[in-house]
């Protein structure tokens, strides 16, 4: 079995802090590598710890679990280094959605594209990028597999300013492969689809059932056009009958890259928003998270069920595929553009499938996509470097282009204002323009 060194930045995350001690330590075949866990606020890291010793535990698993605040302590001999960031994850979060209101900005969810996707971006960026550094100095041949949102801007902006690879990671894939088993009345591992675009932002370029490998788009395509079509997700609907292609990660997490005024014409922006996160229900989850991480930590729950959950990510096979030189393909991967789509600008990064081996990753290169959705990404793609322009460089002009350029801004005069008053309130966690 191999064994392996991965070390953990951002462990104390809301998010992703238990998901991915649950992926490793329950993981038989990664029995006796070594996880640690780097994070700067010491009262989440140890309590992380604590718990992951007890699963470690549970698990019977001779893995070990370590902490340190020190990341150059942590990275020598390192194959994996897993980023999990988020900078006044919350209260910054709640400004990026509710300021852009003020200036007359209408826009959805606030947290990978637009306003919001620019301000999450120079939060998070910073500490992540010096995880990288710290990477090219101590393990340079690891591999950084991030969390992060925005995930592509973080992926391009490493790939631009750093010389190590990095990828990145999420579920929305596999949140849609579960809505489209439920309206099809099959198991979502019987559905195979291979999309392309940008993450929160891909679309389903083919759609096959294993096995029989029918074509499953023309069963789609009779339950969007019924009379009565599902309730769930209508805006993703109205994009796959206006663009023949159906896209992922949901309507708000969409509706992020796009005009508002096509949004609206689906969801009222009078109405009570569902496009708008529950930042009081996530404080309470965080909450919650902590009394379980606490019982966790001191015996009053053992973590087995969570250990007999099945991964929801897919860090535990991307890893056993590198260590074990088995192929897997994976469905959804974030990798600098090298032109694998070829209507689309060598810019930024793609999430696509991604052939997974010990000889490393090999994304599939797809042909054209349609050129209404390959309109939408190219733009996106675009963006990305003048994001990771203004994140990195703290670059005020870089960071003016990116957002007027953003579909939900329209406006000159409203980049510059709602630029200037977000960074005057979150000045104290953007290093990079204090510097500037």
């Amino acid at each position: 079995m191999p064994q392996v060194k991965i070390v953990a930045v951002g462990a104390a995350s809301a998010s992703f802090g238990l998901t991915i001690l649950r992926d490793i330590l329950g993981c038989r075949e990664l029995d006796g590598s070594e996880l640690v866990l780097v994070d700067i606020n010491e009262g989440g890291l140890d309590l992380m710890r604590r718990a992951g010793e007890r699963l470690a535990q549970t698990a019977a698993t001779a893995t070990r679990v370590r902490a340190t605040t020190d990341i150059g302590a942590a990275l020598p001999d390192a194959s994996y280094v897993i980023t999990s960031v988020a900078v006044a994850r919350l209260p910054g979060w709640r400004m990026d959605w509710e300021v852009p209101l003020q200036h007359g900005i209408k826009h959805v969810f606030a947290e990978n594209g637009g306003v919001g996707g620019l301000f999450q971006l120079c939060r998070n960026l910073p500490p992540i990028l010096n995880a990288a550094r710290a990477m090219e100095k101590h393990c340079p041949d690891a591999l950084l597999i991030n969390f992060s949102n925005p995930l592509p801007r973080i992926i391009c902006a490493l790939d631009l300013y750093t010389g190590i690879r990095a990828v990145g990671l999420c579920h929305g894939f596999e949140n849609t492969r579960g809505l489209l088993a439920g309206w099809l009345g099959l198991p979502p591992h019987e559905i195979h689809a291979t999309a392309a675009g940008i993450n929160h932002f891909t679309w389903i370029l083919d759609l096959r059932r294993r096995g029989t490998n029918e074509d499953l788009y023309p069963r789609v395509k009779e339950i969007c056009f019924s009379d009565s079509p599902p309730h769930e997700e209508p805006f993703l609907q109205a994009l796959y009958r206006r663009f023949g292609l159906f896209p992922t990660c949901g309507d708000a997490h969409t509706a992020e890259f796009l005009p508002p005024e096509m949004f609206e014409e689906i969801y009222p922006f009078q109405d009570a928003p569902p496009w708008r996160l529950d930042f009081d229900g996530a404080e309470n989850y965080r909450g919650d998270l902590a009394g379980r991480l606490l019982r966790l930590a001191e015996g009053q729950e053992n973590g087995t069920d969570l250990l007999a959950g099945e991964p929801t990510e897919y860090l535990r096979p991307l890893i056993l595929a590198i260590e074990t030189d088995q192929e897997w393909l994976c469905p959804a991967l974030t990798v600098p553009t090298r032109g694998y789509v070829a209507n689309l600008p060598p810019a930024g990064a793609l999430e696509l499938p991604v052939l997974v081996n010990g000889r490393g990753l090999h994304p599939l290169h797809l042909g054209e996509m349609p050129e209404g959705p390959a309109c939408f990404i190219a733009q996106q793609l675009l963006i990305q470097p003048l994001a990771a322009r203004a994140a990195v460089e703290g670059n005020r002009d870089a960071a003016l282009q990116a957002l007027s350029l953003e579909p939900c801004v329209g406006s000159l005069r409203k980049a510059e204002a709602v630029f200037d008053d977000l960074l005057s309130r979150q000045i104290r966690w953007l290093p990079q323009f204090r510097a500037s």
